[in-house]
């Protein structure tokens, strides 16, 4: 059984457990069944794999570089977890508020064999406290982030960290609070040195923009 296919059978173990204990405990969040399952959406995994892809396709080896991996809004570890099955150097860390997403994380992805670890924490906060242990910068969400937040991570990270940024022009969604209307705005925002890769993937209810640069 490879990564992926062990991260849908735990996940299809969680939701049974959930709804199992939820016979006998109401305090049960439901929600967190359907947070699973928009997780493992073929929107969010296909978004993924081309930020995978493409990251690969740019990443250039430097050796005295670190090649730890910090990645914002990382959710359940989906992001962590494609880029492990083809990157195996370094550490990747993936920071989310939800504490919920540590404990189920840790389970979808079997974060010790992986080398991926879980932090509970404002990701803006806890990034700029370890920037200089990390060589790539990762933010699928940036549409839940304010834009001035996410131009901030951009310009104060190391000179030579990578980033790969995802962002949509679904404002539809009241979360949805940095959105932009189309890619050459949400370029402009970032402000980067050098832009190594942009691109559009068109999604059934939104376009899904992404920028590689340093």
């Amino acid at each position: 059984m490879n990564l992926r296919e062990k991260f849908y059978s735990e996940a299809i173990s969680i939701i049974e457990e959930l709804y199992r204990l939820s016979k006998y405990d109401p305090d049960i969040d439901f929600y967190r069944i359907w947070d699973i399952c928009n997780a493992l959406d073929k929107n969010q995994i296909k978004s993924k794999e081309w930020l995978v892809n493409k990251l690969l396709e740019n990443l250039i080896e430097v050796e005295d570089e670190p090649k730890n991996i910090f990645i914002a809004g990382g959710w359940y570890g989906v992001t962590a977890l494609l880029l492990r099955e083809k990157y195996k150097l370094g550490d990747i860390h993936t920071c989310d508020l939800d504490p919920g997403t540590k404990i189920y994380g840790e389970r979808l992805v079997d974060y010790e064999k992986n080398n991926i670890h879980f932090k509970v924490d404002d990701a803006i906060s806890y990034f700029l406290e370890n920037k200089d242990w990390y060589g790539i910068l990762i933010n699928t969400s940036c549409e839940h982030m304010d834009h001035d937040d996410v131009t901030f991570m951009c310009q104060a990270k190391r000179e030579h960290t990578m980033v790969c940024l995802q962002n949509n022009n679904f404002h539809e969604i009241d979360s949805h609070i940095g959105c932009h209307d189309n890619l050459s705005d949400f370029v402009d925002s970032l402000k980067l040195n050098q832009i190594i890769y942009q691109g559009v993937e068109k999604l059934n209810n939104c376009d899904r923009y992404m920028v590689i640069g340093k």
